[in-house]
């Protein structure tokens, strides 16, 4: 299992390679107990308590430190090529100073056909969030679209910059600032769409500890 991390504008895009096909893997997750999360107009399911091993192991690797702490490095650098103004992304000066600060959570979500989960920012006390695609084929139906202020100004309307083509185990993930609006959603007839969602949230207490686990997967994923 490997992730291969890019900039793609002011996002880091992934790319996981994991150890079965996309047929096993969505096979698996078929076989799950899925709980519902959404409603009849946003329907949405998550799983709650994972039976799989090989399931459990590709969430722990998307949100480990080997996948984190480089995207974290990544979005420093791409946010300070497009974005106006740096204190709408820099909430601390030093990248490993700011994955001190971070938790992520990320779970398995299934998402029927006719889910829409409207133009939006997320709270903000999530930093950066981000999902991986599970989807069986590229149908752009099934992506997200990211959007952004006409010219960098907060008094233009917004219009589309980019998305994020969809394949089986490709994804992003963005920092949340003024300017990160996007939307996404599941608008084909009859595929449900797969996908891990991640939440990094902020953890007040940051310690030695982690920094120093961010230094060396840095490193790791350097080499």
């Amino acid at each position: 299992m490997k992730c291969e991390l890019k900039k793609h504008h002011r996002l880091v895009t992934k790319q996981f390679t994991f150890d079965y096909s996309a047929e096993e893997i969505l096979e698996r997750l078929r076989r799950e107990t899925w709980h519902d999360k959404g409603n009849e107009n946003r329907p949405r399911k998550q799983l709650h308590r994972i039976r799989d091993p090989y399931l459990q192991q590709m969430l722990d690797y998307a949100h480990s430190s080997d996948v984190i702490a480089p995207a974290v490095k990544m979005l420093y650098e791409t946010n300070a090529e497009h974005h106006p103004n740096p204190m709408d992304w820099k909430w601390l000066d030093d990248p490993a100073d700011m994955y001190g600060c971070l938790r992520s959570f990320c779970n398995f979500f299934w998402d029927a056909p006719g889910y829409d989960n409207t133009m939006h920012l997320d709270p903000i006390a999530i930093p950066y969030t981000g999902m991986v695609y599970l989807t069986p084929d590229t149908d752009p139906r099934q992506g997200t679209r990211f959007y952004n202020f006409r010219g960098g100004d907060i008094n233009q309307p917004l219009e589309k910059v980019f998305d994020v083509p969809v394949q089986f185990g490709a994804g992003w993930i963005q920092a949340n600032t003024y300017y990160s609006w996007h939307e996404g959603g599941n608008f084909t007839d009859s595929e449900n769409r797969y996908s891990i969602i991640y939440t990094i949230y902020f953890d007040l207490t940051p310690n030695l500890k982690r920094r120093k686990e961010y230094v060396r997967a840095v490193k790791r994923n350097m080499k």
